[in-house]
């Protein structure tokens, strides 16, 4: 990847977190939660760049939203978690299609997406929320929260990817 698509790949990872941080963090839908639509970089980031690089990014965007945010590094360790566990996620949804260079996953299917985007969601606030109520008397909380959150998550962040998928070559 070159200097150009690096400068942009950290740019779309900077704005997400700040929308994260001061926008989609005070959207409170039915009171209390929050769609955490930043996964949405571990959903378009290109699957043939290397992985260090995405492990770093995963965590510099975590301790950023952990720095604005206040909450002690769960961003970071979540976000980190998801980016090591992104190639296993990619591989069981696609198969071996997405080590080609010219995949993209605006190609494939629906379901392939959905599944896809969801397990990121999934595994991200189950480590999140596990970690942030630590307790094995709030695994249901826990449990609970992870899917709800991840419904607002996927149904918020699957609307903006629609509106803004690139256009058809």
């Amino acid at each position: 990847m070159d200097q150009t698509n690096l400068i942009k790949d950290l740019l779309f990872a900077l704005l997400l977190v700040v929308l994260q941080a001061f926008l989609w963090n005070n959207i409170h839908l039915f009171g209390w939660v929050s769609p955490m639509c930043y996964l949405i970089y571990f959903y378009v980031h290109p699957s043939y760049t290397n992985p260090m690089r995405l492990l770093t990014t995963a965590f510099f965007m975590g301790l950023l939203l952990d720095i604005w945010l206040d909450t002690l590094a769960l961003h970071a360790l979540a976000c980190t978690v998801v980016a090591q566990s992104r190639p296993w996620i990619m591989q069981l949804t696609f198969g071996l299609a997405h080590e080609q260079k010219t995949f993209r996953i605006h190609k494939a299917t629906w379901l392939q997406r959905m599944v896809f985007f969801g397990l990121i969601t999934l595994i991200h606030h189950w480590v999140f929320f596990t970690v942030e109520d630590l307790s094995w008397s709030h695994v249901g909380a826990a449990l609970w929260r992870t899917l709800i959150t991840g419904v607002a998550t996927i149904g918020v962040s699957m609307l903006l990817i629609a509106v803004f998928k690139p256009a058809k070559s």
